[in-house]
């Protein structure tokens, strides 16, 4: 996972690879953004991870920043 703060948000900009390795991850993830400050985890990413994601809280949201 490759991961940056944007505002108040951890953000995964790209995850690749093995999938369960990748939701190992997702929970230390979030608890670094949260000791860094981060009250929300966001990720950009193909529909799939809407499926992966989905049971633990995460939602599809469409944002349009000007």
């Amino acid at each position: 996972m490759v991961t940056e703060i944007v505002g108040d948000s951890i953000h995964v900009w790209l995850g690749g690879g093995d999938l369960a390795e990748l939701m190992e991850m997702r929970p230390l993830v979030e608890s670094w953004g949260r000791d860094v400050g981060c009250v929300r985890a966001t990720i950009s990413g193909r529909l799939g991870w809407d499926r992966a994601l989905k049971p633990y809280g995460f939602e599809r949201v469409l944002e349009k920043i000007l």
